[in-house]
């Protein structure tokens, strides 16, 4: 059996695959950037191993947001202490996790847009090269944190349509002082803002929503991907706002000279191909 990992900021997928079978589990965040070595152990041993024994589990490929450096040592001495037979344990950044799930080994530009956003090129093997996306205050053009920020400026700003407008503010029963309240005065701010985009989506057909959000996707392209200089290459996508905004995605592309290959919700699957193939091959 070798499990793998897609470990975000609010949750982590697993996969358990064994020789002709896979079982998907999920379990809360284990993001080191947020978390203390003590609670990843502690959330690890309650929620992973009711559902796998460590002895059965021959190697471990982590994917994690922030696992980078003395984050990425930290998680893989946390789960060495768990899965001590394991052969191989492997802790990587998400980022690479997604181009191998969208490219596995072509060159191409592998895209994240879920509450944040992220990019990188890659050679078919490595990531060359990486834009800083600088987080949801400064950077995170295309996440869903930042649609939601331009949007509720929007609303506020009375720069949509009325109808827009009143539908909006009906089904998130939202005034001007709860989104204040939210945004500077509760943590997880960049969490509110990714919230907004489940009712965005029944507001696309307005025609002011929909050029709203398909702008907002090419600041993407414009911020992030142009640094790259290969609209030669196609992108893929992985994430919720890449899926569930997936003809404003394609818009955007056009309108900036790029050509999206395919989008995919979540990595986990096309990662358990990705290793499924190299233990073949191994």
């Amino acid at each position: 059996m070798f499990l793998i990992a897609d470990a975000g900021g609010t949750k982590t997928d697993w996969m358990l695959c064994y020789a002709n079978s896979r079982q998907l589990v999920t379990t809360s965040s284990l993001s080191p950037t947020t978390l203390i070595p003590a609670e990843i152990y502690s959330r690890l041993k309650g929620e992973l191993l009711s559902h796998v024994a460590p002895i059965e589990v021959d190697a471990i490929y982590f994917y994690g947001a922030g696992c980078r450096g003395e984050n990425a040592s930290l998680m893989r001495c946390i789960l060495r202490d768990l899965f001590f037979d394991a052969r191989d344990i492997s802790v990587e950044s998400d980022m690479l996790g997604a181009a191998r799930a969208l490219l596995g080994h072509s060159e191409g530009i592998a895209c994240v847009l879920g509450t944040g956003a992220n990019s990188c090129l890659y050679d078919g093997e490595r990531i060359v090269a990486n834009t800083p996306t600088l987080g949801y205050i400064l950077g995170d053009e295309g996440g869903g944190a930042y649609i939601g920020k331009v949007f509720l400026r929007a609303v506020l700003r009375q720069q949509l349509s009325p109808e827009a407008t009143e539908s909006f503010l009906a089904a998130s029963q939202l005034t001007i002082d709860s989104v204040i309240q939210h945004t500077y005065r509760e943590p997880q701010p960049n969490t509110f803002l990714a919230s907004i985009c489940r009712h965005i989506h029944p507001l696309l057909h307005d025609a002011s929503v929909n050029a709203l959000v398909t702008d907002c996707l090419r600041d993407f392209f414009r911020h992030q991907l142009s640094p790259y200089g290969r609209r030669d290459l196609h992108c893929s996508f992985v994430g919720s706002i890449a899926s569930h905004f997936h003809d404003q995605l394609v818009a955007a592309a056009t309108a900036e000279g790029y050509t999206i290959d395919h989008c995919i919700a979540e990595p986990i699957e096309a990662l358990a191909d990705y290793h499924a193939l190299h233990s073949q091959r191994k």
